[in-house]
């Protein structure tokens, strides 16, 4: 149950607005809602009659508004600034609604709540406010009417015309008391009692509700449809009973007759004695804890209009009552306790321990008490009640725990995936539950504090609450938390991603929120200025990694920063490769190469650079001809001599960085090579192997090997550099050979050409030839017989025949016969000869041959003639055969064998011979065989021929002077080696000449310049005969010498200039050049020497000065000549760079910074033109030195001469704007006046220079307080400056509101319904007006009185007027006693009235006035006749009068036939639960006997036997008395009787009934468990029961016993349990009828008693 808080009694609500940012904001804000409830204090008027006190009431002040929890509130803001837009935000409840002025908010369950809104105006200011918000628990509300069982609750039927009892269930629902009832039923009728009674008059539906209100204000309202069928009926007249009392009921009418007997009466509270006669007779015995018992008749068997049960409601005054309220209350905590509403009695409520812990208040109802708590601890409440008409009553008491309440501190907003905190403030350990999640959160173990990371997905409203470890004391102890969604993160970062490092860059956030801040994060850098807003400057470290990060911080309710924008940034990588188009790095002297600055991997140009320096090193490889401080350039490589690795360097500038790039070339020269011989004196035929070798280290991996060995030319494979060549000498004389070798394969120059002379000696001459006739080719080995003859034109010579390189034993003849031998047969000849100094010569290879016909049987019948005329000229050879007889052959073939293995079939009739030797050429015929047709065989014709020379020759000429030759002629020519008396011939004669050679006398010889023509002629003997001569020519051969010539170049203006030169006339092509741009002189010894051999070639000079450039020609035979001209190149034109101011260039944001040129050289030339460069792009073109630049980047310059100097300027210039120092304003937008509001500038800065008004100025810190200035609006201007100076200002407006004046309201009633109006005088449409019941406006409308106020509220000023309204009377109509009574005519008692004041009372007998007054009603003590009494209360005019009660008195002597009683002795009983055994002493005067039934009215015991025979006179009698609950002390028993009259008689006796803690059949209970036992709790249902019973039991201790037992003793079932709470189902089927002890104990030791029926 929520307890009423005793909250600060402060203005009810200031509102505080707080903003961030503002520009000139509209003054006059205001928030207003529809709906507020205010709480009531209880209290006690002073100086009132204690035994009779006044309740007053007070609406009590909050710091908070007060809604009713599931309420939906609507709040509207108004004089918003124009063009502004605004958002809301609830804690604690759901907004269904919102726009820029509107917000609709359904607030949650209890607890407390937040109400935020920002409103951003149009120039971007920001207005935030919130307001806190108390959630009030709203009653439950619920009735019964009895007659539910069977029907739908919601829709019953009734009988018309019977009265219908209302039983009111409604509940606080742990919230404040309930204060008023309303209940409407739907016919124009209202009750404000809390049990009405009503009768329904008509067959329709009625629409029955009751509204609830607690102290709150908050309602609830339960609605039923009722619906009466046919006339009804009621039960005659009830009225209250005393407990114990028997009572019979009767029916309107002849239950006999109308029923038939078929009576069907039910009693809940009561035993039933009798239904005779349609009447029924029960003993109120068995009353609940709600004080009230119910009869109910059926006439389902009756013949009757309606056939609706009817039911009756008893209040039954109980001997002890039940007190209803909390247990548990909290300190400072109010609560309400109360005994149920029974009519006309004395309620004396008193503190009977714990005094100093409480106080009490008396309410206006008679049957409550209002206990205000002051300390912790534990209070004991006692009521004294009794029935001022009946004499009964009773007492009843009620423990109360008051616990110090725990308060806790955590935040109520937090953001999406935040750490929620909390904690006590006492530390005390405490259970802890989060709810609203999907999921719940409890504590396992009592803490003091409560940490707990939300879900990073979860946004909404969440309820914390704590409940002390150790009791359920102030159990609802709760806060609100909103999870507000963080907000999406800010839209991308705009702004470099590739970086120069140690520079400013500006950096922007797109799709910004003006009402958010942007908070900056980097990594690998520095801001400049604030890092905080949409644009931020910084500037990177020179290393990184580099990150920037941007949050979308909302400023309100709370700062919630969002997930991170997050731009990767990285260095700027100038990527590039240097390549040329062929990728080949491999480069030749003398040649021009493109190279290209790539972006890496790609064909792609780097074009980004804001400079290109190429260079080469060193500067002597090569030039650049062109392209400089572009992406790509021309080289001219250099005339190197060796073999290097010089390196294109590249620097590429931009930004900041200037990134080297090189790229290594293998610069390759012609190669100067040179020959080895493996030997330089070997003989005639040995082969000798070359080498070449490089010396100036050109790799001749891939060279071509041109050789020529004595005039024998060949070209070896690739990377082949050495070969093997075997000279031929048998001149009879040592011979000395020249060989040569050049490479022209590499870099197209070709080497110079190196030779190398080898000494042959002499060897004599080897020749086989096949003896004449003889031939060389035979089918049949047998038929083998050919013999070879060796020639040698040396004398003394031996010989060695070999047969496929194998030597022939024995075979050393200058002849070898060969026959079909093991040794000989087919296969290949040779002879070598050796000569008399041991030089042999091998000869040629001769074959023996197995040639056979094709297939080998072909059979041929005839002989053809077979002619082969085929002749040879020199090497020629013409075939010619033919044939004369026979058949004409199928196809014809020449085949032809000859030196070395040659074997051939030619395809034409002339043929190049490639030796000289003798030649075998056969002539074949080929037919089909005779033997058979399908084959072919041949006949063949033999012709031998002699190749005895082949003529060639080469030539070598040198120049002399330029204008004279030395030619030496080479012969090269082949001679068979029988070919004797050879003759060697050369001439020459001019080129373009018919006449005859003149021929060479001697060589070498000498011509003069001119194109010749050179001639071989080769002559000798063969076998005796002359052989042709055979000639061989070299056509144009030019011997020429280098003309006259001179050197051009460009004009130079530009000591960078690439200056290119030329010849006036190009070189022949057989003529080479080589130009010399730069070598040592006296005046620079240092300078290297350089070279190119380009004909017309572009070169870049080292240094400015003067040079001799010169060009040399030489020719194919070594003639030349060299041109020279001077050339000067002059000093640079500039030298400057640029510079700022201020210097470095740090600047205020919307400053601007002055980049200047400045020239460092005297003698530089005159500046032309300056081109300011921002990065790559030309930024501003001017005639001065200097220019303003307002904005961030890479600014340089070009600086240009007239004749087109350029110079671009080395540094770059990064102006960095500076963000300025962030601040906003937080702070009132309103105020009233003399009140001091905070106002706080929101900066990083310490002190802050504050402006009001425009007049005053101060620097003062952050918090700036603000007050005591008059109604209307003020401007104040806050003012920062951060360390660079750079200064931010914003302002804001105050608007001051005078004190509004105070609301009088006018009060009016209407009685039926009862309802007030409430209606302000004085009402102000610019004001709000909020009243306590939760009502808005000029109106306010009450179904009920009590304490109210209103609150008016304009700006953020606000005046409350309280009052109070004096209740409905029907609210108090219960205590008056309607019904029937019989009573005793000169022993009956009294009425009381309700304790509450009213403007009249009146009690009527028979509607005639009896007494009357005003204020409280007085005891009614003037029952003296019979008739109808009734009770009118009035209040400001709206009257109640009470159903009436009907009074019939009679005599009661004739019930006094017991003259004595007494209870004469009480001492254990021997039975296994507490029991006594009493023994009873009673006289009876009656001469009969007459049967007593014994009954404990209060049913603190059971009496067994409950019925005795009471003999005339005096008698004792033993009776069993078994307590129930633990009860111990004074007590009655009820003897009942019945007397001749048939009336039933009482006599009471008195006694006190002792404990059981000393008997003798269970050891006493000690303290610890006493204390623990009272708390637990045994319930059984159904009690009475038939087949079964429920035995519910909590708050239990371990060890738990039950036992069952009958009256006798017998155990008849145990029960254990270690549980704290549980249930058992116990099968009773098998018990008999009757009366049965339960029993609780705790380790054996008894510590309750409860009573079992089974029926």
């Amino acid at each position: 149950m929520k307890k009423i808080k005793d909250y600060l009694k402060i203005t009810l609500l200031l509102l505080l607005f707080s903003f961030s940012l503002s520009y000139g904001q509209t003054a006059g804000l205001s928030l207003s809602w529809d709906k507020e409830v205010g709480c009531q204090t209880l209290s006690n008027e002073e100086g009132h009659n204690p035994k009779d006190p006044i309740l007053i009431s007070d609406i009590e002040t909050s710091q908070c508004i007060n809604v009713c929890e599931k309420t939906t509130v609507t709040y509207t803001l108004s004089n918003l600034p124009p063009l502004s837009s605004t958002s809301w935000l609830a804690t604690g409840g759901n907004i269904t609604f919102q726009n820029n002025t509107t917000c609709k908010v359904n607030w949650g369950s209890i607890g407390d709540g937040n109400l935020s809104f920002s409103i951003t105006n149009s120039d971007g200011g920001i207005i935030t406010k919130s307001i806190c918000v108390e959630k009030i628990p709203l009653p439950i509300a619920n009735f019964i009417t009895g007659l539910e069982e069977g029907q739908d609750s919601n829709y019953l039927y009734v009988c018309k015309g019977q009265t219908i009892n209302f039983t009111n269930l409604s509940t606080a629902n742990n919230g404040s008391e309930i204060n008023s009832y309303h209940w409407d039923f739907g016919d124009n009728t209202t009750s404000s009692a809390q049990n009405p009674q009503h009768i329904f008059t008509e067959e329709v539906e009625y629409n029955v509700s009751l509204t609830v209100t607690n102290l709150c204000n908050c309602s609830n309202t339960y609605k039923i449809t009722i619906v009466p069928k046919g006339e009804g009926f009621d039960i005659l007249c009830p009225s209250v009973v005393c407990e114990g009392q028997k009572v019979t009921y009767s029916l309107p009418f002849d239950g006999m007759k109308i029923c038939q007997e078929n009576f069907n009466w039910a009693v809940n509270g009561g035993t039933e004695v009798s239904q005779a006669g349609g009447n029924y007779e029960v003993i109120w015995n068995n009353v609940d804890v709600s004080g009230f018992g119910t009869i109910t008749f059926n006439p389902s068997g009756c013949d009757l209009p309606c056939l609706q049960p009817t039911s009756i409601r008893i209040p039954v005054i109980q001997s002890v009552g039940t007190i209803t309220g909390d247990q548990n209350i909290c300190v400072g905590g109010q609560s309400i306790y109360r005994l149920p509403q029974w009519p006309t009695t004395d309620f004396q409520w008193e503190i009977i321990s714990g005094n100093s812990l409480a106080t009490l208040v008396q309410s206006d109802q008679r049957n409550e008490v209002i206990l205000n708590t002051l300390e912790e601890g534990f209070v004991t409440i006692k009521c004294t009640y009794m029935n001022t008409l009946l004499k009964c009553g009773g007492t009843a008491e009620y423990n109360i725990e008051i616990v110090k309440p725990i308060d806790f501190t955590g935040t109520n907003i937090i953001c999406q995936g935040g750490e929620l905190h909390f904690e006590t403030e006492n530390g005390e350990a405490v259970n802890w539950n989060l709810t609203g999640l999907p999921f719940l959160i409890s504590t396992f173990e009592p803490s003091n504090q409560f940490n707990y990371t939300l879900p990073s997905n979860f946004t909404g409203n969440l309820t914390i609450s704590i409940g002390n470890a150790s009791t359920d004391a102030c159990p609802s102890q709760t806060k609100s938390i909103r999870v507000i969604a963080k907000p999406i993160a800010p839209g991308s970062i705009v702004g470099e991603t590739i970086i120069c490092p140690e520079a400013p860059y500006v950096y922007s956030v797109s799709d910004t929120l003006p009402q958010n801040d942007y908070v900056w994060e980097i990594e690998g850098g520095n801001f400049v200025g604030s890092n905080t807003g949409t644009q931020i400057t910084v500037v990177f470290n020179a290393e990184g990694p580099y990150n920037l990060s941007v949050f979308n911080e909302a400023v309100y309710p709370i700062t919630c920063r969002s997930e991170a924008s997050t731009l990767e940034i990285n260095k700027k990588i100038i990527a590039v490769e240097i390549k040329n188009p062929s990728d080949n790095y491999v480069r030749c002297t003398n040649t021009t190469d493109k190279y290209s600055a790539f972006i890496t991997e790609t064909t792609d140009l780097y074009i980004a650079g804001e400079q290109y320096i190429w260079s080469i090193i060193p500067p002597t490889a090569g030039s650049i001809t062109s392209g400089q401080n572009s992406s790509e350039i021309q080289v001219l490589w250099n005339n190197v001599t060796d073999a290097s690795t010089p390196i294109i360097h590249l620097v590429i500038k931009e930004c900041t960085i200037a990134e080297p790039f090189q790229k290594t070339i293998n610069l390759v020269p012609s190669p100067v090579i040179n020959i080895t011989a493996s030997d330089n004196f070997v003989c005639s035929g040995t082969p000798i192997e070359f080498t070449v070798n490089c010396s100036n280290n050109v790799p001749l991996d891939t060279a071509i090997i041109n050789w020529n060995f004595n005039g024998t030319a060949f070209s070896g494979a690739p990377g082949e550099l050495s070969h093997p060549f075997p000279f031929t000498n048998i001149s009879g004389a040592n011979s000395i050979k020249t060989v040569t070798a050049v490479i022209s394969n590499i870099c197209s120059q070709p080497s110079n050409t190196a030779t190398v002379n080898v000494t042959i000696l002499d060897a004599p001459g080897a020749s086989v030839s096949i003896g004449n006739g003889t031939g060389n080719r035979f089918c049949d080995p047998e038929s083998i017989n050919t013999y070879l003859i060796a020639t040698t034109t040396s004398s003394g010579v031996s010989y060695q025949w070999y047969k496929n390189n194998t030597a022939i034993t024995g075979a050393t003849n200058s002849y070898l016969q060969i026959s079909n031998t093991p040794e000989l047969g087919f296969g290949v000849y040779h002879v070598v000869i050796t000569g008399t100094n041991n030089c042999s010569t091998i000869s040629n290879l001769t074959f023996v041959l197995e040639d056979c016909p094709d297939p080998s049987d072909c059979v041929l019948n005839f002989d053809p003639e077979l002619n082969n005329e085929s002749y040879v000229e020199c090497n020629l050879l013409y075939l010619n055969g033919n044939y004369n007889n026979g058949p004409s052959p199928f196809s014809e073939y020449f085949k032809i064998i000859g030196p070395e293995d040659y074997n051939f079939e030619p395809n034409n009739t002339e043929i190049l011979l490639p030796k000289a030797g003798i030649y075998h050429v056969y002539y074949r015929a080929v037919y089909p065989c005779d033997n058979n047709p399908n084959q072919t065989g041949y006949k063949s014709a033999l012709e031998d021929v002699v190749v005895p020379y082949i003529a060639d020759f080469a030539y070598a000429a040198s120049c002399a002077n330029n204008n004279s030759f030395t030619v030496s002629l080479i012969d090269k020519s082949e001679i068979f080696s029988l070919v004797e008396n050879i003759e060697i011939n050369y001439g020459w004669r001019p080129m373009g000449s018919t006449g005859a050679f003149t021929p060479i006398p001697s060589n070498p010889f000498v011509l003069p310049v001119g194109n010749y023509q050179f001639q071989l002629i080769v002559s000798g003997d063969y076998d005796g005969n002359a052989q042709t001569p055979c000639v061989k020519t070299i056509d144009n051969v030019h011997l020429q010498s280098i003309g006259d010539n001179f050197i051009k170049n460009d004009d130079i203006f530009c000591d960078y200039d690439a200056v290119k030169f030329s010849l006036n006339v190009a070189p022949l092509p057989a003529e080479t050049i080589l130009w010399t741009f730069e070598e040592p002189t006296p005046a620079n010894p240092s300078i290297a020497t350089v070279t190119s051999t380009v004909i017309t070639p572009s070169h870049v000079f080292t240094i400015p000065g003067t040079y001799i450039v010169k060009a040399k020609i030489t020719n194919n035979t070594g003639c030349e000549r060299t041109y020279e001209k001077q050339v000067i190149i002059p000093e640079p034109c500039f030298s400057g760079d640029v510079v700022s101011n201020p210097n470095p260039a740090t600047v205020c944001a919307a400053e601007g910074v002055v980049i200047s040129y400045n020239e460092l050289s005297v003698n530089a030339c005159t500046v032309a033109q300056y081109v300011w460069m921002k990065g790559t792009t030309e930024f501003q073109t001017t005639e001065n030195n200097s220019i303003t630049v307002y904005e961030s980047g890479f600014y340089w310059v070009k600086v240009f001469s007239e004749n087109g100097c350029e110079h671009s300027s080395p540094s770059r210039i990064t102006p960095a704007f500076s963000t300025p120092p962030a601040l906003r304003i937080k702070g009132a937008t309103s105020a009233c006046v003399n009140e001091i509001v905070p106002i706080e500038a929101l900066t990083n800065a310490e002190t802050v220079v504050w402006t009001i008004n425009n007049d005053l100025t101060f620097t003062g810190p952050t918090l700036l307080e603000f007050g005591n200035y008059p109604a209307g609006v003020h401007t104040l201007t806050a003012s920062v400056t951060d360390a660079g100076g750079c200064t931010n200002t914003v302002s804001h407006s105050i608007t001051v509101y005078p004190q509004p004046a105070m609301p009088i309201v006018n009060i009016s009633l209407k009685c039926n319904p009862f309802q007030y109006t409430l209606n302000i005088v004085n009402y102000n449409d610019a004001y709000t007006y909020n009243w306590s019941n939760g009502q808005t406006g000029k109106y306010c409308y009450a179904t009920d009185g009590g304490a109210f106020s209103v609150t008016v509220h304009v700006g953020g000023c606000a005046v409350t007027n309280h009052f109070d309204l004096a209740k409905d009377p029907s609210n108090y109509t219960w205590i008056f006693p309607n019904g029937c009574f019989s009573l005793c005519r000169d022993n009956h008692g009294y009425l009381i009235g309700p304790r509450a004041l009213f403007n009249h009372w009146e009690y009527n007998l028979n509607d005639e006035l009896v007494t009357e007054g005003e204020n409280m009603p007085t005891p009614f003590n003037q029952l003296n006749h019979d008739g109808n009494y009734t009770l009118t209360l009035q209040t400001e005019g709206c009257s109640v009068t009470t159903p009436p009660l009907v009074l019939d008195t009679q005599g009661c002597e004739d019930c006094k036939f017991i003259r004595e009683h007494l209870v004469k002795e009480i001492k254990i009983a021997d039975l296994p639960y507490c029991a006594f055994t009493a023994t009873l002493f009673l006289v009876s005067t009656d001469t009969e006997p007459q049967w007593i039934t014994l009954t404990s009215p209060n049913e603190n015991f059971i009496i067994v036997p409950s019925s005795i025979l009471l003999e005339p006179g005096s008698q004792e009698i033993n009776v069993t008395l078994i307590p129930i609950n633990g009860f111990v002390g004074s007590t009655v028993m009820v003897l009942q009787y019945m007397n001749s009259k048939g009336e039933i008689c009482e006599t009471i006796m008195e006694f006190k009934l002792p404990s059981c803690d000393a008997s003798n059949f269970k050891e006493a209970v000690n303290a610890t468990n006493e204390i623990a036992i009272e708390k637990a709790t045994i319930t059984l249902y159904p009690n009475p029961a038939k087949d079964q019973v429920t035995i519910a039991f909590s708050n239990a201790t371990p060890e738990t016993t039950v036992s069952i037992y009958d009256v006798t003793g017998r155990l008849m079932q145990t029960l254990r349990s270690n549980q704290a709470a549980g249930t058992w189902l116990v099968n009773t089927s098998t018990y008999q009828s009757g009366l049965y002890i339960v029993t609780v104990s705790t380790k054996n030791k008894t510590t309750k008693q409860y009573k079992l029926i089974i029926e």
